[in-house]
């Protein structure tokens, strides 16, 4: 079962659903992989700048879910 996070649309929110969705794969005895989309929405505050949320992406949530 795929699991997607991007809802959240911040870095800390992101990775906190990400392990939440990893823990729900070790406790339960399905197969649950954790996917992570980022990059289906923009939030409201980066409406009029959506190269600045494309460059959160790329240089911190990327590397934050990489690791």
């Amino acid at each position: 079962m795929k699991v997607k996070s991007g809802y959240a649309l911040s870095s800390e929110s992101e990775l906190m659903m990400l392990r939440v969705i990893g823990k729900l794969g070790r406790r339960t005895p399905l197969d649950v992989v954790p996917t992570f989309i980022g990059a289906h929405a923009l939030p409201k505050e980066y409406r009029g700048n959506p190269d600045g949320y494309f460059d959160i992406l790329v240089n911190e949530m990327l590397p934050a879910v990489a690791s």
